[in-house]
């Protein structure tokens, strides 16, 4: 029982690492970077740099320009707007990722666009400063 405890709080790294640190853990482990850079080069997705507020042409004809909500949309419908010059081959991850771990990856791909990079950095600084301190020996 001890075990299966520890095992449920170290595998919650959201609430152990902070939104932000979370969420990069979550690119790199969930496979998000296999196919989205973090540099602007070209993938098989868009890169998230500067993804975040600026607007890009989808293939419907349309426009659109990522938010939360665009970007909660992707990942659990990724098929519903696709990004103009794209396949729409991402799968949904919906039942393979919590809330708490998308809201994670939304913060980490607000934090690689220069207009939400600041945003980003603060909502890890008061997860941080929310955190009980460890008592000092």
């Amino acid at each position: 029982e001890d075990f299966d405890a520890w095992l449920a709080e170290a595998s919650d790294y959201v609430n152990n690492l902070g939104p932000l640190k979370a969420g990069e853990k979550l690119y790199l482990e969930r496979g998000c970077k296999s196919c989205h850079s973090l540099d602007g080069s070209a993938g098989t997705g868009p890169s998230f740099q500067n993804l975040y507020g600026n607007p890009h042409p989808l293939t419907d004809g349309t426009e659109a320009t990522p938010d939360e909500n665009f970007i909660r949309e992707s990942i659990l419908y990724p098929k519903a707007k696709v990004y103009s010059g794209y396949q729409p081959v991402m799968p949904t991850f919906k039942g393979s990722l919590t809330d708490p771990e998308i809201d994670a990856l939304i913060t980490f791909i607000k934090h690689q666009s220069d207009n939400s990079r600041a945003e980003a950095e603060k909502i890890q600084a008061d997860f941080e400063a929310s955190k009980p301190k460890e008592e000092e020996k």
